[in-house]
């Protein structure tokens, strides 16, 4: 709109501490049965994993819908929120309308959402909009295949079929259609290309990144 050609342009990706998550993954590693009995959730149960604020563009409610279905062939997996927000009361009442509450947790807001990645199998992105999205990035980190709507800076890093799958639209039905995708296919080698994918996302990265930008304004 400004007219300005795309060359004067620099992207520089958000970052995720990489070794921080790395080093966590180890360390929680001994404790994972420990905080998943603190949640009601058994060793081996398949858990898809939401963080973000509850608000109306972050759209859990349609990740409580798509779950609804999902559970009718899968029963048995668990879907995990951790947040909070606005829209906190509106998704409680969408889980006890739903008759879901035993597999359906809402943790609240947690200082630690790290704890929360590390006993996780997947992350579950129902958003309608998104900028990087941090919450997905970090999943990837910890291992996580992502699950996530066509929304933002997730179209530059999820690769469909690879470290997880694409929400092909808005509605429930696709959402229960991409966890199906998901839980069908080989897990072990989708965790391993999660991991992967997110290296090149470090915060180290981003900062040389910005290093080398202001070096090359100031003419250095």
């Amino acid at each position: 709109t400004e007219h300005i050609p795309l060359k004067r342009f620099t992207i520089i990706y958000n970052g995720v501490d990489i070794k921080l998550i790395e080093r966590e993954r180890k360390e929680y590693a001994d404790t994972r049965d420990a905080i998943r009995a603190e949640l009601g959730i058994g060793p081996k149960e398949f858990v898809f994993l939401n963080v973000s604020r509850m608000v109306k563009q972050k759209r859990q409610e349609l990740a409580v819908e798509g779950f609804e279905i999902f559970n009718r062939k899968h029963p048995g997996f668990r879907l995990l929120f951790v947040g909070d927000g606005s829209r906190r009361d509106a998704i409680r009442e969408k889980v006890r309308a739903s008759g879901l509450d035993s597999q359906i947790i809402l943790a609240g807001e947690s200082t630690d959402v790290h704890r929360f990645y590390a006993i996780a199998d997947a992350f579950l992105l129902t958003s309608q909009r998104e900028g990087f999205c941090i919450a997905g990035m970090e999943g990837l980190a910890f291992g996580l295949p992502l699950i996530s709507t066509k929304v933002g800076g997730v179209v530059e890093y999820l690769r469909d079929g690879e470290n997880g799958y694409f929400i092909s639209s808005f509605t429930p039905e696709d959402v229960a259609e991409a966890m199906e995708k998901l839980v069908s296919a080989d897990i072990a080698r989708m965790k391993r290309c999660a991991s992967e994918s997110a290296k090149p996302y470090s915060s180290e990265r981003a900062a040389t990144a910005y290093e080398k930008l202001f070096l090359s304004s100031v003419g250095q």
